[in-house]
């Protein structure tokens, strides 16, 4: 089951690292519910990540459940899937831990993942209807994570063949015995 209070969208960011990083400013934005998420300015950025909307609120919205604007799609341990309907461009962060194993996609194509308000996972979502997937893991992984199930259950059917045939193969030898031995079918 999805956990509330996992989703926050933002109106604007601001971008931290080095020298620059306050975390008591941080801290007190966060509490304040201040419209500003706080993203590591030590990651790649394309400029026009680096402009800012104008905040419509000065509180930023927590995301508790469904909504005209956000629907939850999927949502599994190493996954979480999102349908957004945005009047205009939101930074989305996502509550979880961000670690660098993390992929973020927009419509199916990869997009940037930042290091958001510190120590979780967000990025910039474009006005309009968007799915938005966080994915754990490289396509390779899965890939041989279910070759290796497939793998798997061809050996188990396979050992069940032949433990088959070896039950078949005993009793057709008993059933040889008996007759030869006169004792019966």
């Amino acid at each position: 089951n999805y956990r509330s209070n996992s989703i926050n969208l933002y109106d604007q960011v601001e971008w931290v690292g080095g020298s620059n990083i306050d975390l008591e400013k941080i801290g007190k934005s966060l509490s304040q519910y201040k419209n500003i998420a706080y993203v590591s300015a030590d990651q790649p950025f394309k400029e026009q990540e680096r402009e800012i909307n104008k905040p419509i609120d000065e509180r930023y919205e927590m995301v508790n459940q469904e909504s005209e604007n956000i629907k939850v799609l999927s949502y599994e341990m190493n996954a979480l899937k999102l349908e957004t309907r945005f009047p205009f461009r939101r930074f989305l962060v996502y509550n979880d831990s961000y670690y660098d194993g993390w992929q973020a996609f927009i419509n199916g194509k990869k997009t940037t993942l930042y290091r958001a308000n510190v120590a979780f996972k967000g990025l910039w979502v474009p006005e309009g209807k968007n799915v938005v997937e966080f994915r754990f893991g490289y396509g390779w992984q899965y890939v041989l994570n279910y070759g290796l199930l497939i793998l798997f259950h061809l050996m188990s059917g396979f050992l069940i063949y032949l433990w088959m045939k070896d039950v078949q193969a005993i009793q057709s030898v008993k059933r040889m015995m008996r007759k030869c031995l006169h004792i019966g079918v």
